[in-house]
């Protein structure tokens, strides 16, 4: 995201759960909803926290 121009490189993400995951994903953010983490395990993915 930062390579996009989308956030800065000094800005924190926060993944939150909205919509619907239709296949595996894996993110790295620094904080995530317990929604978010729930739908992203629930497809099989991974939700890990960077600081």
């Amino acid at each position: 995201m930062v390579e996009n121009g989308i956030v800065g490189k000094n800005d924190k993400v926060k993944i939150l759960g909205r919509g619907e995951l239709k296949a595996k994903v894996n993110v790295e953010a620094h904080a995530f909803s317990t929604t978010a983490t729930k739908a992203i395990e629930t497809v099989g993915g991974t939700a890990t926290t960077v600081r």
